[in-house]
């Protein structure tokens, strides 16, 4: 998948394994949460993988990006230029019931392939979700114009 969408291999790798330390520190963090504990001191309101769940069709309650931009430490971790893709969505104030899925066959690939289709997902008010992704798994999935037109979060349904 690198190798056809351009990536030097090394940096498709070492993307992968920088979102898989993110999804295990988010573990940490759902675990304060739980407690009550505020899940970061940025003013987030909740931080926790988006698990992929496949639907047929625009489920109800669906939302796709209504913007993107880019942000150093979205993902917590050193400085290094990520994605954000906000969501404007009611639903995030469950964000264990929120799911992605795309209508793109390249962006559910290089997603499962970048992620374990498993998203970093996070809000600062609950009339919205945002995923923080790497730059390597949305070249993949042909940049992030073609990951705004084609991925949706919805209810878990």
């Amino acid at each position: 998948m690198a190798i056809k969408a351009g990536i030097p291999v090394e940096k498709w790798d070492q993307d992968r394994k920088l979102h898989q330390r993110e999804i295990d520190s988010l573990s940490h963090l759902n675990a304060r949460a739980s407690l009550g504990k505020t899940p970061a001191t940025s003013g987030e309101l909740w931080r926790q993988p988006i698990e992929n769940a496949w639907t047929s069709g625009l489920p109800p309650g669906y939302a796709f990006a209504t913007h993107y931009f880019t942000d150093q430490y979205c993902d917590g971790t050193d400085p290094d230029d990520d994605y954000v893709f906000y969501f404007s969505m009611t639903y995030s104030m469950n964000p264990d019931g929120l799911r992605w899925t795309s209508n793109s066959a390249q962006v559910y690939l290089a997603f499962m392939t970048a992620y374990g289709g498993n998203l970093n997902g996070f809000a600062y008010t609950w009339n919205e979700a945002r995923l923080c992704l790497g730059t390597g798994g949305v070249s993949a999935a042909r940049g992030p114009n073609n990951v705004k037109n084609n991925v949706f979060l919805h209810p878990n349904n």
